[in-house]
């Protein structure tokens, strides 16, 4: 019969149909594995298009999320220019891999948060995510 070509299934539906019951009957049947991504996919897509249609996008145009506009400050580059796309990307990124990249570090204990702080002991109050993408807050 020659060798079977592998396959990925992907089973859809929405939560409580089932999914996870079919996904393991046929994981036993075939002797295939069954990965589920879950609720975490959902989450970190939620999280992606909030950390970019929140932040980066209005940082890149405007400088200003609409809590910024609320209390009058915006984001600039440090010689007072604006983002642009790329820059305010890479300040959103910076915002939050640094805090999740300690966290793993030090085994889920949740230092990386700490760099929330960074703000009120530098000098010029710049947060740690400004200083990775040379920006800083003003006042408007």
């Amino acid at each position: 019969m020659g060798s079977m070509k592998p396959i990925a299934l992907i089973l859809l539906g929405p939560p409580g149909s089932g999914k996870g019951t079919v996904a393991k009957s046929l994981s036993a049947h075939f002797a295939i594995p069954h990965v589920s991504t879950g609720l975490g996919i959902l989450l970190l897509l939620i999280g992606l298009v909030w950390l970019f249609g929140y932040y980066a996008i209005p940082h890149a145009r405007s400088g200003q999320t609409p809590g910024k506009k609320l209390v009058k400050i915006k984001v600039v580059r440090r010689d007072g220019t604006k983002l642009g796309r790329g820059r305010a990307w890479w300040r959103s990124i910076a915002f939050i891999v640094p805090p999740i990249a300690l966290t793993i570090l030090f085994v889920g204990i949740p230092l990386g948060y700490l760099l929330y702080g960074w703000p009120l002991f530098h000098k010029q109050h710049r947060a740690f995510h400004d200083l990775l993408s040379d920006t800083c807050v003003i006042q408007v």
